[in-house]
């Protein structure tokens, strides 16, 4: 005689289904955004930071200086985007010192200048934070 238990024995996985459903549907979703955010700009090459210290052969008395509200001090004098050309030679090395709250709009004016006047070899002055 057998006798029929009301409890029915079901497989010990199918509470574990929708976990893995759900689980399932995360990694397609992460996998489509990983995708659609990806870098498309391909022949872009971005900025390389170094955390180092390196020989700086100009003085700090020779950096070009630019404070908050864009105005330029070389030398310990005032100098305006105008009289660039007559402070700097053309091909000549300019280290620029920038208040860390300045905007780009006033230090990219300041490079627009450097760069009409033939001046590229601009090293911007950074300090690296303590941990």
């Amino acid at each position: 005689m057998k006798i029929n238990s009301s409890v029915s024995h079901r497989p010990a996985i199918e509470p574990m289904l929708s976990l893995i459903n759900v689980v399932f549907l995360l990694l397609i979703f992460f996998l489509v955004v990983g995708h659609i955010s990806a870098d498309d700009h391909g022949d872009l090459q971005l900025l390389e930071t170094r955390h180092q210290d390196v020989e700086i052969d100009i003085p700090s008395d020779d950096w070009l200086y630019v404070t908050l509200s864009g105005q330029c001090i070389y030398h310990e004098k005032t100098v305006t985007l105008a009289q660039f050309k007559d402070h700097f030679k053309p091909a000549q090395a300019i280290y620029i010192a920038v208040d860390a709250s300045l905007t780009m709009d006033k230090l990219n004016d300041v490079i627009t200048r450097l760069k009409q006047n033939k001046i590229t070899k601009l090293s911007l002055i950074t300090r690296l934070e303590e941990k």
